[in-house]
């Protein structure tokens, strides 16, 4: 079913008070909700310059981490105090962001898009001034469903194949994103909506201050929109030599057949994500687990437990 109204996570119809200058723009949520096609429809932008996924605050979040992991006294924190650390942290993205404007001459914006960076988006306002936060979110069902497609081909190396750790994947990113979000520089958009047409785009644009911009055709794929993206990077002095194909943008395209949930993985994402298809405005059934499907989720966790003690016994 079509999703109703965006609900306000705010709690005030969209406005926002005191924003900053609008700074560089970070597309995040779960994997496979739609967030490289946003990116590659904004990057058509001639203010933007973008690039594949860095999951730079990725590394950097981990540097965080162990940065407060220790007692007081070692560790990091013992030679360095919390400001030289965050001035530290930013240098990256500032060595990166000053890369990139010089290989596209009249950019004045930096386009990111890593989904994970949902995980890390209180490190992002903090190390980079003005950064406007972009959570996309797609229902569970059809996100769960691309993911296991994903996992299921192209995406082997890093998605999940079955539907308990493709749900894990996409709670983990929403939860984290929602958790972190601050009225003034983050704005909750649905993919489904930004689908509908362009009349849906307005508030984000909006948000992004690119009112008046005409945008592209939204219904070409991220690997079509893509190539123009890749040439341009070619042109400046970002040339990725290797790339013959915009894979950096997009391991596929939207053509071919594609796997569709089973009536158990369908009926078991609605059971495991309720709470986020009403608090995210989903309509749909709340499907229940009765007891043949409880018999079949437990004994799909057997051959997992019995390949995990086999390889713990084995050393």
């Amino acid at each position: 079913m079509a999703p109703s109204a965006t609900p306000d996570p705010f709690g005030r119809n969209g406005h926002r008070d005191g924003l900053d200058p609008p700074g560089d723009v970070f597309i995040v949520g779960a994997p496979r909700s739609g967030t490289t096609w946003l990116q590659t429809v904004l990057a058509q932008h001639p203010g933007f310059v973008s690039v594949p996924e860095t999951h730079l605050f990725v590394l950097l979040g981990e540097a965080e981490r162990l940065y407060t992991k220790y007692p007081q006294g070692i560790g990091p924190a013992a030679v360095i105090d919390r400001a030289d650390f965050d001035q530290w942290l930013s240098e990256p993205w500032q060595r990166l962001r000053t890369q990139l404007l010089a290989a596209r001459p009249g950019t004045t914006r930096v386009l990111e898009k890593t989904p994970m960076h949902a995980l890390h988006m209180d490190l992002i306002r903090r190390l980079v001034p003005g950064a406007r936060l972009v959570v996309l979110v797609r229902d569970p069902r059809d996100t769960v469903n691309s993911l296991l497609d994903a996992g299921s081909g192209w995406g082997s190396p890093w998605a999940p194949r079955v539907v308990e750790n493709a749900i894990a994947r996409y709670r983990r990113a929403v939860e984290s994103a929602l958790a972190s979000m601050h009225a003034a520089d983050t704005l909750l958009v649905r993919y489904e909506e930004l689908c509908s047409g362009p009349q849906a785009w307005g508030e984000l644009l909006s948000f992004l201050e690119l009112v008046g911009w005409s945008l592209p055709d939204l219904g070409a794929s991220p690997r079509e929109l893509s190539i123009g993206l890749v040439m341009r990077l070619r042109e400046g002095r970002l040339t990725p030599t290797t790339l013959e194909v915009p894979t950096g943008f997009s391991f596929h395209s939207r053509a071919g057949r594609h796997r569709q949930l089973s009536g158990f993985e369908r009926r078991y994402v609605e059971y495991a994500c309720r709470d986020l298809m009403d608090r995210l405005g989903y309509d749909g059934s709340r499907s229940r687990l009765g007891w043949p499907d409880r018999i079949h989720l437990q004994a799909r966790r057997v051959p997992r437990v019995v390949r995990a003690l086999w390889s713990r016994a084995r050393g």
